[in-house]
């Protein structure tokens, strides 16, 4: 097997195709039609038809259309609106003024000067017509035969293109149109319209009655009876509460050594409690204690109870010692005060950002 294999001989390797052009795969060539057609890039090819025609020997250099000193203003108004919304006729990001206005070879064409500057000028199409006939049809348009469609299915396709655009203006898409595109009437709360009404009656009959929740008849359903529900508000909780509370229930949260190796994170697991276990835990609310009584000693002592900044605690020398454990080293102190909200009293200060810590009348640390 394999010496016959040795024998055969090499196929020939594969030659990508190529275009009309003989420059590019047919793959990668854009088709004609979104080459060349499009209402901006006519009214640019326009433009510039106007402008050369007024020029010496109908040419000039292919830098001065857009130049923002010399260039017309109407080539650079049209070639601006054709970058920022031309993507539907094919333009991208990397496409130059040099590259769209080639498409119109049978009207532009271009040439070198002596030093090598780029001249766009007229071909002899362009300068026998007057661009007030209009352009004439592109080299790679398509050219639609007559009769091909007739004047029955024109006015349909014309009318039912209007009906499509006017229900966009009237009734924009939204969510609930992807599943169902019946436009239901907007009726007060608790009244249901003689339709509705008895394609639920028709429902609670069915056999999907015994959906319905428990305690309700499927009579009551079918009646609007569920208006009674719709005026309820809920009332928001008070953010302030609704954040001490979730300080609260996360006890112990940067005291948990035993829960931060990222072990079992997203999982239940079930806790077996040992002696060593305990012993760690109690060793960790030591610890916790010693930080709470050293930022507590460091307000009272230190600056007399009176109000000082989060800055000041942790220069204090007993709080950095602690701070430095493994237990405090990714937790904030700003963490631990807000824990504490029993015994410190944390206000915002409107001088520098931060916030301004003092004891609480009366704690018990």
């Amino acid at each position: 097997v394999g010496s016959s294999r040795s024998r055969q001989r090499p196929h020939p390797p594969r030659q990508k195709p190529i275009g009309e052009e003989g420059l590019l795969p047919t793959s990668r060539r854009p088709p004609p039609v979104r080459r060349a057609m499009g209402r901006l890039k006519d009214v640019l090819f326009l433009e510039v038809w106007r402008y050369l025609q007024t020029q010496n020997n109908f040419r000039t250099l292919l830098t001065s259309l857009n130049s923002p000193l010399t260039g017309p203003q109407a080539i650079r108004v049209a070639w601006t609106d054709l970058q920022n919304n031309g993507k539907m006729e094919g333009l991208t990001k990397k496409s130059g003024l040099q590259s769209v206005l080639a498409e119109r070879s049978d009207l532009l064409g271009f040439s070198q000067t002596e030093k090598g500057h780029l001249l766009i000028e007229l071909t002899e199409l362009g300068r026998t017509r007057s661009p007030v006939e209009g352009l004439p049809p592109a080299p790679g348009a398509p050219v639609i035969p007559e009769g091909e469609v007739t004047a029955a299915q024109a006015n349909a396709m014309l009318e039912a293109t209007i009906m499509a655009e006017h229900q966009k203006a009237v009734a924009p898409p939204t969510a609930s149109s992807t599943y169902s595109s019946v436009v239901l009437p907007v009726l007060p709360v608790g009244v249901v319209s003689e339709k509705q009404k008895a394609e639920l009656e028709e429902l609670a009959a069915s056999s999907f009655a015994g959906v319905a929740p428990a305690g309700i008849p499927p009579e009551e359903m079918a009646q609007g009876s569920f208006s009674e529900f719709a005026g309820q508000q809920i009332v928001p909780l008070d953010p302030d509460t609704a954040a001490a509370a979730a300080r609260r229930q996360r006890a112990f949260h940067y005291a948990a050594g035993w829960r931060a190796k990222g072990k079992g994170k997203g999982y239940y697991m079930d806790l077996v409690w040992t002696p060593s276990l305990a012993a760690s835990r109690a060793a960790e609310k030591a610890k916790e204690n010693e930080m709470v009584r050293a930022m507590f000693n460091t307000i009272d002592l230190h600056h007399g109870g009176q109000s000082v900044t989060l800055s000041q605690i942790g220069s204090d020398f007993k709080v950095a010692q602690l701070k430095k454990d493994n237990l405090f080293k990714n937790v904030k102190l700003l963490e631990l005060l807000r824990y504490y909200e029993d015994v410190f009293e944390l206000t915002p200060d409107q001088a520098t950002g931060g916030w301004l810590v003092k004891l609480q009348p009366g704690p018990q640390a």
